[in-house]
């Protein structure tokens, strides 16, 4: 299997075997979730999916602007960061929209989530 150049940002849903994912790296993004091992027509125990995203400064702006999270981390870097951080549950919210591509009209239920370290705004990041 070959590496990705992502950082993989988790979830706690069961997976068989693991990300191979790596740190932040540039290479380009994918367009849509990958099913891989099961082809069901609905979700099952050990289903892996995955998609990459990097999202841009305009998108932290507009998801400022959304929720009104004007936390200056978010828009300039501030230290101890050399970037704008992306909001936490913007990177979240990848795991309901892989749900949504894979299987759709499916009602993405729960999440449990642990932010490992801040994501740069522009960085590539697997889910």
């Amino acid at each position: 299997r070959g590496r990705s150049d992502a950082t993989p940002i988790g979830t706690t849903a069961r997976r068989r075997g693991r990300s191979d994912a790596t740190p932040i790296g540039t290479t380009g993004v994918a367009a849509a979730a990958t099913r891989h091992e099961s082809q069901a027509s609905t979700p099952t125990p050990g289903d892996v999916l995955r998609d990459t995203r990097r999202f841009t400064r305009s998108d932290l702006a507009a998801f400022s602007k959304l929720t009104g999270d004007a936390n200056a981390i978010h828009a300039e870097a501030t230290p101890p960061f050399d970037a704008p951080i992306v909001h936490g549950l913007l990177l979240a919210s990848l795991f309901p929209a892989i749900f949504a591509r894979a299987w759709p009209g499916a009602v993405y239920r729960s999440q449990n989530l642990k932010f490992r370290r801040a994501v740069p705004a522009d960085a590539l990041v697997e889910a």
